[in-house]
């Protein structure tokens, strides 16, 4: 039976993937704490470990103002800031699109937050639909690796919002969130309060989206059924 790989940022997100703990044919999960760097070696390590596939799986930010919080995306292809892109494998996107209802597109991949002028400036030239910070990793790795790959992400900020960049100080490169910088951020940045707690809200919806999608697609996550 094929071993899949999951390439995410925190442990929030993985999170989402409890309902396959303990399960015979469960991933295996690594963490990119948000960091370019730690993802490439995240990557490394499921390959090291003979993976079959590697799923981009969690949190993503909307390029359409079409999209909102919780709204699932498939991926189609990864285009990262130089312009390349990568197909995501056709037969895994296709499972996953039937099975959660939803057409494939294409994602943005990001080494760091990107602002509301940026996301409309990337949506509008690339015509991607959503941004994260690991698929732009795991695409040219696993396509050199010579194995599938595919994206799962929902939505958290919509087109309109922008997350504080402190709050990605907040993110270990283990996964795990440090509440320090988020209380310094809250002390330096009080009008920011407001719009943290709008993000909570966002993230809730988000993951209890892909929460939902990882138990209708159960532990072959697409790439295969038991």
């Amino acid at each position: 039976m094929p071993v899949i790989g999951v390439i995410t940022g925190v442990h929030t997100e993985a999170a989402s993937l409890r309902s396959l703990s303990g399960h015979p044919h469960s991933p295996i999960i690594r963490f990119s704490g948000a960091r370019p760097l730690v993802a490439a070696d995240s990557v490394d390590e499921l390959l090291n470990l003979g993976v079959d596939g590697i799923l981009s799986f969690g949190s993503a930010g909307a390029l359409k103002a079409s999209l909102g919080p919780g709204d699932l995306v498939v991926g189609r292809e990864v285009v990262n800031a130089s312009g390349k892109s990568w197909p995501c494998d056709q037969v895994w996107r296709g499972n996953l699109e039937k099975a959660l209802g939803t057409e494939s597109t294409k994602v943005f991949g990001s080494d760091g937050l990107v602002s509301i002028k940026a996301k409309a400036r990337i949506g509008s030239e690339t015509q991607a639909s959503i941004v994260d910070m690991e698929s732009h990793i795991v695409a040219p790795k696993a396509a050199a690796a010579g194995i599938p790959f595919a994206v799962l992400r929902s939505v958290v900020d919509p087109l309109y919002f922008e997350i504080p960049r402190w709050v990605a100080d907040s993110v270990r490169p283990n996964g795990t969130i440090s509440y320090l910088p988020l209380i310094s951020g809250m002390c330096m940045f009080p009008w920011h309060i407001g719009r943290l707690a709008s993000l909570g809200g966002y993230n809730k919806r988000a993951m209890e989206s892909l929460s939902s999608a990882v138990r209708v697609v159960g532990p072959g996550l697409g790439l295969f059924t038991l």
